[in-house]
């Protein structure tokens, strides 16, 4: 993916990149490969838009049945209930993370990862916590593969 945008980049020489927030992991490699090259052009993260339920919006949305579309928002319930423990104050990462995985897998997702991370995708914990950490979910749905995350300031 990486060596895909870098030649994109080379040949269209954009002065700005918005890529959306949804896939957060894209996001943050690819304004690291910018970082390292020093690239002049700037990128940009626009909010993953969501249904009314919650369920982000995406193209593979079209390959759930409208009744697995209203499941599927317990992707974004769940990535709500990890903020509420984490605005808390709660800093036991791998047991909110275990409970978002169960809450996921006992509806009948497969869940391939839950996972808080700081931001820049680093492991949080008491000393490097920030104002900011970001809560990553990947799960499939009967075939269909979901992902989403939820930025959560802290304070």
């Amino acid at each position: 993916m990486a060596t895909v945008i870098l030649i994109l980049l080379h040949l269209c020489k954009p002065s700005v990149v918005i890529m959306g927030e949804k896939d957060w992991q894209q996001l943050q490699v690819v304004k690291q490969v910018v970082r390292d090259l020093h690239l002049d052009v700037e990128v940009l993260g626009v909010p993953t838009r969501r249904e009314d339920t919650g369920l982000a919006m995406s193209s593979r949305n079209v390959f759930l049945t409208p009744e697995a579309k209203i499941h599927a928002s317990l992707i974004y319930r769940t990535l709500k209930n990890v903020e509420m423990k984490l605005k808390l104050g709660n800093q036991d990462f791998e047991a909110m993370e275990e409970m978002g995985k169960q809450e996921l897998t006992s509806s009948g997702f497969h869940v391939q990862y839950l996972t808080i991370r700081n931001p820049n995708l680093s492991f949080p914990n008491a000393a490097n916590i920030g104002n900011e950490c970001v809560v990553l979910v990947a799960a499939v749905l009967n075939s269909t593969r979901l992902i989403d995350n939820l930025v959560v300031s802290l304070f």
